[in-house]
């Protein structure tokens, strides 16, 4: 099922509880549709609560894949994926966080890894808010509303591999 957002006023905030525990590896994923030229659409953020880490998925008016981190000490890890998004298409978005020292963020396009950041920051809190549709839970007039459509959203508490994102993305039932 997919659920299409108004950038106006239209947002959901699904139930998950027990996610996220503090971990250091997590993976997120949701088939998204574009529509182009709006600025900071977010399609999912993530977040623990004021003060707490965020980690979103963003895209830009220039078509651009986000994949941000921000933890609760302030910090920001934001990487840029490579590809240019092309609007009203369907596009298979993941982003992935393996807390080390330093942390490594990466971007997927359709299960194809497409751009990698390498920074020391400490490790994601628990996260226990969900949002799809609207920017920071903590603040949700921060990053505005999504214009788009978003479809299989799911989480993970690991890394997935290249190969299990593929298999995801071709069966996400």
């Amino acid at each position: 099922m997919s659920k299409t957002f108004d950038a106006v006023d239209d947002f959901i905030r699904p139930a998950v509880s027990g996610f996220g525990t503090g971990g250091n590896e997590y993976t997120i994923g949701a088939w998204a549709n574009w529509p182009g030229s709006t600025a900071m659409n977010i399609c999912i953020a993530w977040n623990g609560g004021a003060g707490d880490s965020t980690w979103l998925l963003q895209f830009t008016s220039a078509g651009k894949l986000l994949v941000v981190y921000r933890n609760a000490a302030g910090s920001n890890s934001i990487l840029t994926c490579n590809t240019t998004l092309s609007s009203k298409t369907w596009y298979f978005v993941c982003g992935t966080y393996q807390g080390a020292n330093p942390a490594l963020t990466s971007g997927y396009i359709n299960g194809v890894n497409d751009g990698s950041l390498s920074q020391s920051i400490e490790n994601l809190q628990t996260l226990s808010t969900m949002q799809i549709g609207l920017g920071s839970p903590s603040n949700p007039s921060d990053q505005g509303y999504l214009a788009g459509t978003v479809a299989h959203i799911a989480l993970w508490n690991r890394v997935l591999t290249q190969f299990e994102m593929q298999q995801f993305m071709l069966f996400p039932g």
